[in-house]
């Protein structure tokens, strides 16, 4: 996505421009009419589907440190410019098909974003009721009480994302009522789900 300077960001949903039809690799999209930063199109494989291609359904400990160096480090920079996510999960982050970025994550996705910041900088006051934003399994505490989300609650989606690659899955996976989900999705109860020395492995 790019932030223009009126503070919105602007979301390529899919794109058909280049020339190469066995080209679907990374291709760049210049849209200067709005003075926009170019964007990045690319069909890489998202974690989540790397994640199931595992032998045993999990990343290893040095691939998890990796990739959650790269994930922080994205949400950290979508943060800067003064946007939440809010749907932080393993789907929204794919590798480059490259070879010079095959080890690149990239964050995907920003239909759920919103601006937590004014124009001045400042945080925006909390709206006393926000309504559920995300998607259930990887949602926050907050998220699930329909409170306003912060900085934190994408950390706390990240969270469960790294737990689920080393385990194979989360405690509450098989629930879909975010509200039974929003009773387990807490600390004690995401380390009773995990598979003993799934860290470790």
């Amino acid at each position: 996505c790019s932030v223009n300077k009126y503070g919105k960001i602007f979301i390529v949903t899919n794109a058909n421009t280049t020339t190469n039809s066995n080209n679907n690799n990374t291709t760049f999209v210049s849209i200067s009419s709005q003075n926009l930063i170019q964007f990045i199109i690319f069909s890489g494989r998202n974690l989540a589907d790397l994640r199931r291609s595992m032998p045993r359904g999990i990343f290893s400990t040095s691939t998890i440190i990796r990739l959650s160096l790269q994930i922080l480090s994205a949400i950290e920079a979508i943060h800067d410019a003064g946007f939440l996510h809010r749907d932080i999960k393993p789907s929204n982050f794919a590798v480059g098909r490259l070879p010079t970025n095959c080890r690149t994550i990239y964050m995907l996705d920003f239909g759920l974003a919103r601006q937590y910041t004014t124009p001045k900088g400042d945080v925006r006051p909390a709206r006393p009721v926000a309504g559920f934003r995300g998607t259930v399994r990887y949602a926050s505490r907050n998220a699930h009480m329909n409170r306003e989300m912060g900085r934190h609650d994408d950390l706390w989606s990240m969270f469960y994302v790294l737990v689920e690659f080393a385990s194979g899955q989360l405690p509450w996976r098989r629930i879909k009522d975010k509200e039974q989900v929003s009773v387990f999705c807490v600390f004690p109860f995401i380390l009773q789900g995990m598979k003993t020395g799934s860290l470790l492995t």
